[in-house]
């Protein structure tokens, strides 16, 4: 085994500083600019609160030669990563429904490389970071769409993890408490889980992803989001799950988005496969 690496109440500890310190007080104006989220369309009238209980999922797959495509060959040709594709193709689809760029709650990693003396690459947890991006995708040929995505993902500080660092360590009767907390939270969140794939003889620990996603929360807990849209590669194929309440969004209206995301992306597999 290898050595033990930095726990995680040290990580808490140090980001707690790291915010007190006023380290992060320059992201400020980008998030309070970031956390302006656009609404989605409903397929009920008032306000209905998702619940997990009343979770139902659509699921779409891309099959292998379109996945390599996506991960291999786009990457390449477009001088892009997977998440700048994965996102451009949600955007679009997105936009397209709402008819305005949609705010989306971007989940990431956590993991991220803040200080000299902590080392979380071996430590059990879960960092996660979720942070609010606006997906404003040009209609027309994907090569500017996905230049456009991409040069809006890099503007992004610190990978995001910024965000949640102020509005929820900064202190209480501060202005980035106050002005993050009031911001409106986007309806929908997105979260790629990379690729997963079982050690040879079975000695990792991570064997396979769980199918019912959501189901470790409380049934009548309210969600934050309306739609949560989870990738992986899983067996070579991509996955996307969207996760939804039925009672805002009908099980054809999410069939919908699902089949036209799969539609975008095999549409930017193929700029790459001709």
């Amino acid at each position: 085994p290898g050595a033990r690496t930095s726990s995680f109440g040290r990580w808490s500890e140090r980001l707690a500083g790291h915010v007190e310190s006023g380290a992060l007080d320059h992201e400020l104006p980008y998030w309070a600019k970031a956390s302006t989220a656009t609404g989605l369309p409903t397929d009920a009238p008032g306000d209905v609160a998702p619940t997990y209980g009343r979770i139902e999922v659509e699921t779409a797959v891309l099959d292998r030669t379109g996945t390599e495509a996506l991960l291999q060959q786009v990457p390449a040709v477009h001088r892009t990563r997977i998440n700048d594709v994965l996102l451009a193709a949600l955007g679009r689809v997105l936009q397209d429904w709402a008819g305005a760029p949609v705010t989306v709650a971007l989940e990431g990693h956590g993991r991220e490389e803040l200080f000299e003396d902590v080392d979380l690459s071996r430590t059990v947890g879960w960092f996660t970071t979720i942070h609010p991006v606006t997906l404003d995708v040009p209609a027309g040929d994907w090569a500017p769409a996905l230049r456009t995505v991409k040069k809006a993902l890099r503007k992004i500080p610190g990978r995001g993890i910024g965000h949640g660092a102020l509005r929820h360590l900064s202190a209480p009767d501060s202005t980035a408490r106050t002005r993050l907390a009031a911001a409106p939270s986007p309806r929908i969140s997105f979260n790629y889980l990379g690729q997963w794939g079982a050690t040879a003889d079975g000695t990792g620990l991570v064997r396979n992803r769980l199918d019912s996603l959501g189901a470790d929360q409380a049934p009548g807990e309210v969600r934050p989001h309306a739609i949560d849209v989870v990738a992986a590669v899983s067996d070579g194929e991509l996955r996307v799950d969207w996760m939804h309440d039925p009672d805002l969004h009908t099980p054809q209206t999410v069939r919908r988005l699902a089949d036209a995301y799969l539609t975008a992306l095999r549409q930017i597999a193929a700029t790459a496969t001709r």
